[in-house]
C-alpha cells in the first residue's frame, strides 16, 4: 500500500491509507489490523464495518458523477490542506531548527563567555598573586636597603668618630712634641749650664793654685754640683726617652687605626653600592614580570 492510500480504498482503513504524519499516539479504536484475511469470529466488529463500508459504496455512472466530483474536490482540498500542513510543518521544523541553532549558538557564546570569564578570573588571580609576590619582594628589598643604609650611616658615624679621635691623638702628639721641644730646650740649657760649670771648674782650678784650701773647698762644691747636674741630666734623658717611646707608639697605633677604619669605610661603600645595584636589578625584573 502506498503512502497516499490509493490501493484498497476503504473508509475504515482511511487513517492508515492516507499516511498522515502522527503527532500523538493512535487511539485504541483506530488500532485495527491492516490485513483482514484470516480473521475469525472474534473479529466480527471489524468485518462488519468493512462490509458496511463496501455495501454503501455507489457505482460509477451519470448519477454518481456529481457526488464523485464533490469527493474529488474534498480530496483535493484534503491534499492541499495536507500540503499546507507539510509546508507549515517544514516551516515550523526550519523555525525550530533555527531556534535550536540560535540556542546552540547562544549556549556556545555563553560557554565561551564563561570560559573567557574564568580565564580572566584566573589571570586576575595570578596577577594578584604576582603583585603580592612583587610587593613582598619590594618590601624585603626595601628592608634590606634600609638596613644597608642604616649600617652605612652607622659605619660613617664610626668613621667620623675614628677621625675625630685621630685628630685628638694628633693634637696630643703635637702637644707631646711641644713638650719634647721644651725638654730639649731645657736639656740645651742644662748643657749650657754644664759648660758654664766646666768653665767655673777651670776657673776654680786656676784659683786653687793660689789657695789650696779654697781650691779644695771649691772643688768639692763643684763636684757636688756636677753630680747633681748629671743626675738631673740623666733623669731628663730618661723622661725624654719614655716620652719619645710613648709618642712613637701612639703614632703607630693612630696610623693602624686610621688604615683599619679607612679599609672598613671602603668595604661598606662597596657593599652599599652592590646592594643598591641588586635592588635596581630586582625592580627591573619585577617590572618586566608585571608588564612584559
Amino acid at each position: 500500500m502506498g503512502t497516499q492510500g490509493y490501493i484498497n480504498y476503504n473508509p475504515t482503513l482511511l487513517l492508515r491509507q492516507l499516511g498522515y504524519p502522527m503527532q500523538y499516539p493512535p487511539s485504541e479504536e483506530s488500532m485495527t489490523p491492516l490485513i483482514v484475511h484470516g480473521m475469525g469470529p472474534h473479529h466480527t466488529g471489524i468485518l462488519r464495518n468493512i462490509r458496511t463500508a463496501w455495501g454503501s459504496s455507489s457505482s460509477m455512472g451519470d448519477a454518481t458523477q456529481e457526488p464523485g466530483l464533490t469527493k474529488g474536490k474534498e480530496i483535493v482540498k484534503a491534499r492541499n490542506k495536507k500540503e499546507d500542513l507539510k509546508r507549515e510543518l517544514e516551516a515550523a521544523y526550519k523555525g525550530q531548527k533555527r531556534a535550536w541553532e540560535e540556542v546552540d549558538k547562544e549556549r556556545k557564546i555563553d560557554e565561551q563567555m564563561d570560559k573567557r570569564a574564568s580565564i580572566e578570573e584566573e589571570i586576575r588571580l595570578r596577577a594578584k598573586e604576582c603583585l603580592k609576590a612583587v610587593d613582598l619582594v619590594m618590601c624585603l628589598r626595601r628592608a634590606e636597603r634600609d638596613q644597608a643604609l642604616l649600617e652605612k650611616q652607622e659605619l660613617i658615624e664610626m668613621l667620623m668618630e675614628a677621625k675625630r679621635e685621630e685628630r685628638e691623638r694628633l693634637g696630643r702628639m703635637e702637644l707631646l712634641e711641644q713638650q719634647i721641644g721644651h725638654l730639649n730646650t731645657e736639656l740645651l740649657r742644662e748643657q749650657f749650664d754644664k759648660a758654664n760649670l766646666e768653665f767655673l771648674k777651670e776657673h776654680i782650678q786656676a784659683e786653687l793654685w793660689a789657695s789650696q784650701e779654697r781650691s779644695q773647698l771649691l772643688e768639692n762644691k763643684a763636684k757636688e754640683s756636677i753630680l747633681t747636674v748629671q743626675a738631673k741630666i740623666l733623669m731628663c734623658k730618661e723622661q725624654l726617652s719614655v716620652l719619645a717611646d710613648q709618642a712613637q707608639q701612639q703614632l703607630v697605633a693612630t696610623k693602624s687605626d686610621s688604615n683599619f677604619w679607612e679599609d672598613r669605610y671602603r668595604k661598606v661603600v662597596w657593599l652599599a653600592n652592590q646592594a643598591l645595584i641588586g635592588i635596581l636589578e630586582a625592580l627591573r625584573k619585577v617590572e618586566w614580570m608585571v608588564d612584559p
